[in-house]
């Protein structure tokens, strides 16, 4: 029993540290190396970034965009990859288990920067569970579900930090501004929403009928996996919310007499 749980810890560090390792420090590249290109680059727009302090969200930012431009050539796979590997809940995909690899470590940097900037306990709940989640992942299991949620998820991802960049930099005007919010809002409603939901639930009987067979690896994991993506779900909702009413406030939609704007 001892020795089985330790392989659940352990194995997925010693298979796939070299993955971990050099994402965990790749992270530390492109944040350092995003404010010098910034500061040499449009040094009045670092200026601007460093006089209201936006300068680190700035940073990560950068880095979160480049994680979710890599989680997002996950998404063909999803489609194309045989069957036998997508209905299988152990079914084995090696460039999936690489880019779970950079996603470990990717959440082990992001998990050093909520300690480092002494960031909110909802970032640090949200490092945490998207780092287990990962790294149970490297098992491997659920790689169709990895595809999913980290492939399309990650789409809105991407959008929110360049609209949030952009709020940083002071341009929060003129059409630029404008377009990235409303594809944001629309990314967000059609991928998280309208189909990440339905998913989630169809997953959740896929995962209890896994738990009540009997032949999963781990009861502990699967639950983990569907208290995360509950999580998940009901943060997509209250953020959805608002959302919706920043997309009614730039459109000047009016809300019963009242008039957003």
């Amino acid at each position: 029993f001892f020795r089985r749980k330790m392989d659940l810890i352990v194995r997925p560090m010693m298979e796939n540290y070299v993955g971990i390792l050099s994402s965990f420090v790749g992270c530390f590249v492109i944040q350092f190396g995003s404010a010098a290109v910034t500061r040499k680059a449009v040094p009045k727009t670092w200026e601007h970034l460093e006089k209201t302090n936006n300068a680190t969200e700035f940073l990560v930012r950068c880095v979160s965009n480049v994680h979710g431009l890599i989680t997002a050539t996950l998404i063909p796979s999803f489609f194309l990859l045989p069957a036998e590997i997508r209905n299988d809940p152990y079914g084995y995909d090696p460039y999936t288990q690489l880019v779970l690899s950079i996603s470990v470590g990717y959440f082990l940097w992001d998990l050093w920067v909520c300690v480092h900037y002494r960031w909110p306990i909802a970032f640090w709940g949200h490092g945490i569970c998207c780092f287990a989640v990962m790294y149970s992942g490297l098992h491997p299991f659920f790689h169709q579900q990895a595809r999913f949620f980290l492939g399309f998820f990650e789409m809105s991802t991407v959008l929110l930090n360049v609209y949030k960049q952009l709020q940083a930099c002071g341009h929060t005007s003129g059409p630029l501004y404008l377009w990235v919010g409303l594809v944001f809002s629309a990314t967000f409603t059609v991928v998280r929403i309208l189909i990440g939901i339905p998913y989630s639930i169809w997953w959740w009987g896929y995962a209890i009928s896994l738990f009540r067979s009997g032949k999963a690896h781990s009861r502990v994991v699967i639950i983990m996996h569907l208290v995360s993506n509950l999580a998940l779900n009901v943060l997509n909702l209250v953020w959805w919310k608002g959302i919706l009413v920043l997309a009614g406030r730039r459109l000047g939609f009016t809300y019963g007499e009242t008039k957003v704007d």
